[in-house]
């Protein structure tokens, strides 16, 4: 069967599923209008106690698009590399191709997980951190930094995360609700906006997950349904989930539309504006 896109996931808790849940909706891009999707888009409802739950996923095909990181202009904060050389926004090279940009990970202070970008090390890895590795030859991984951490001269740039939500289609033994360790609200609360990337078994499939009212538990098990074999947890709270959909318009500059789940964002948002946080852009490769 072919890769792209994913089968319908199975809903990890059948009795909150939606009638809908789990099947892949093609999303079109103006790129290469007449060329298969790239990307696809589903719902999960993983949370038994909570019908509000939601974990809205898109697929993206690693076999047609590539994954580029950039560094915010302030976040995460580094001794190492200057604000000069972090223009925290997608080079115009890249503008024609582009179709989709999501946020990053945390703010230094909160763990101050590794970062690398380009071969510019803004913080150092850290051995227990989940890490989603940008590799040079275009491949994607998310694992452990320790397991991974001989292939680290392979790798283009790095993300790190707290521990992986799941990895090697495991999840988590640590997770349960009231667990902080993966973020919460400023009044301790820890079911709230999330977001997380996965990568499946073949390496061929990168999935992007974002909803309310989430646990990191539950958005883990959100991904891992959809295929995800190892997935890492990104930024999280209201402001900072984020995944946008660009379109072409009379050869002008990309506009920011539309957005994966509701969220405050600016039409030229991560492409004419700087963006103080780390964030991902996906450009889709020649069909």
């Amino acid at each position: 069967a072919p890769h792209f896109p994913p089968p319908r996931a199975t809903p990890p808790v059948a009795e909150v599923a939606g009638k809908n849940d789990g099947i892949w909706i093609p999303i079109a891009d103006d790129v290469h209008p007449t060329a298969p999707p790239v990307m696809a888009k589903t719902l999960i409802h993983p949370d038994g106690k909570r019908t509000f739950s939601a974990v809205a996923i898109v697929a993206m095909d690693l076999t047609k698009v590539k994954i580029t990181s950039v560094a915010g202009t302030d976040e995460p904060a580094s001794e190492t590399v200057k604000r000069a050389q972090r223009p925290g926004k997608i080079p115009e090279g890249d503008h024609a191709a582009l179709i989709a940009a999501f946020n990053g990970g945390w703010q230094a202070i909160h763990g101050h997980f590794g970062m690398m970008v380009d071969g510019a090390v803004l913080l150092p890895p850290k051995d227990a951190s989940c890490t989603l590795a940008l590799y040079k030859d275009g491949t994607v991984g998310v694992r452990t930094w320790k397991t991974i951490a001989d292939k680290a001269g392979d790798m283009q740039s790095y993300r790190q995360t707290p521990p992986c939500l799941v990895e090697q289609g495991a999840l988590n033994k640590d997770l349960n609700e009231q667990t902080k360790s993966f973020g919460a609200a400023v009044d301790g609360g820890t079911v709230i906006r999330r977001s997380g990337i996965g990568v499946s078994k073949d390496g061929k499939t990168l999935f992007y997950g974002s909803g309310d009212g989430l646990t990191a538990q539950t958005l883990g098990q959100a991904l891992a349904a959809v295929g995800a074999w190892d997935v890492a947890e990104l930024d999280v709270n209201w402001a900072f989930p984020r995944y946008l959909f660009y379109t072409h318009k009379n050869g002008a500059a990309p506009t920011a539309g539309t957005s994966l789940i509701p969220c405050t964002f600016k039409p030229n948002e991560y492409v004419g504006m700087t963006f103080y946080r780390d964030f991902f852009y996906v450009t889709r490769t020649a069909p």
